[in-house]
């Protein structure tokens, strides 16, 4: 059984929404925001810290969005001993991507650009407030291109994300199944 393929991007790249679409075409796909007990807010020693409604830059810059690795081995060799297929499809970012790259078969960055993320992060209709709350529409406007470059680096594939959500769908889906294809 082969690991579990990545869906990484900046906020607003569209993660969650590809992930409902993954299951709608009947792929395995899970929103690593939504898994219980695996994304978090953390401090520098990765303790866990609840998040302020209106978090300012000084409390971002200090905090991270990470991923607890024993949840996601967890999650991952659950998946594994039910011998499922296609392969399991996890959406989301976190700080600590790159520490837990090798948990990951192949790694798909959704690429937006800053006109994107901008539009994207102030529709009220979006899964999570960030982007609205407090100062994180500043903080991810200060750290885009930083952040960006981080998952570039991480990526096997690059996905233009900015157009139809179906188009992304069908690419998206098609690097699946090419890298499921070469196993």
């Amino acid at each position: 059984m082969t690991r579990p393929v990545l869906i990484t991007g900046v906020s607003g790249s569209g993660k969650s929404a590809l992930t409902r679409a993954l299951i709608g075409s009947g792929q395995r796909a899970i929103s690593l925001d939504a898994y219980p007990g695996l994304a978090y807010w953390a401090d520098h020693t990765h303790t866990p810290v609840t998040r302020p409604h209106h978090p300012d830059i000084q409390w971002l810059t200090a905090h991270h969005w990470i991923l607890d690795p024993q949840v996601l081995d967890q999650l991952i060799t659950t998946d594994k001993l039910a011998g499922q297929t296609p392969p399991l499809v996890l959406c989301g970012v976190a700080a600590n991507l790159a520490d837990l790259r090798d948990r990951f078969s192949t790694v798909i960055m959704l690429d937006i650009d800053r006109a994107t993320q901008a539009d994207r992060l102030t529709n009220a209709s979006r899964g999570n407030d960030f982007g609205r709350a407090g100062d994180s529409a500043r903080w991810l406007t200060t750290t885009f291109d930083t952040e960006r470059t981080r998952l570039m680096a991480l990526a096997d594939t690059i996905v233009d994300a900015t157009g139809d959500l179906h188009h992304v769908t069908g690419t998206v889906i098609a690097v699946i199944g090419a890298g499921d294809a070469s196993r």
